[in-house]
């Protein structure tokens, strides 16, 4: 028998809460799916099987594995150690600089691009310049208009109630420990 190939290498650490995850009483099933994943990757199961034990697709498989594993496989780790100028950052898509980049191409698109025609790639560059340089003669930063606390006090109970509350049912003062 070969050797098995490790999709996914785990910490002791995370190990240890995946584990713990499957133990308790109360853990949604999709959370108990992903955890059976990422510890029989570990193990070196492949897709196909580990598809076929819980009852899951193969993407399903694939797509835990790569979400889990990308960043720490020793493939990776080995090539960002060979090339020291690239560093890997993982930010999650509702971080706040990322919304501001977000906003700022929307402007670049609703001013400079949406509604014009570009017969090259060279006119469109021509747009987006002329656009930067009129921005830049009126610069005005970017604010935020509320603080983070606000901004996690009227987010955190939507998300309790649509991801956790069902399963998790807490009273007020663990909601307002949550928030604060």
């Amino acid at each position: 028998m070969g050797v098995k190939r490790r999709w996914v290498e785990i910490s002791g650490a995370d190990r240890a809460e995946l584990e713990h995850w499957l133990r308790a009483q109360s853990i949604p099933q999709a959370l108990a799916t992903r955890a059976r994943i990422v510890l029989g990757s570990a193990a070196g199961e492949s897709v196909r099987g580990l598809a076929a034990r819980l009852g899951v697709t193969q993407t399903t498989v694939c797509l835990w594995r790569r979400r889990y594993g990308t960043h720490k496989h020793p493939a990776v780790k080995q090539w960002l150690v060979a090339h020291p100028r690239c560093h890997l950052h993982f930010t999650p898509t509702s971080a706040s600089w990322l919304n501001l980049v977000e906003r700022w191409f929307g402007l670049i698109t609703a001013q400079a691009i949406r509604r014009s025609s570009f017969d090259s790639v060279a006119r469109l560059e021509q747009a987006i310049t002329r656009f930067l340089a009129n921005w830049n003669e009126n610069a005005k930063p970017f604010r935020w208009t509320k603080s983070a606390h606000q901004i996690k006090r009227s987010v955190l109970p939507a998300i309790l109630t649509k991801f956790v509350a069902k399963d998790y049912p807490c009273g007020a003062k663990q909601l307002d420990s949550l928030m604060s």
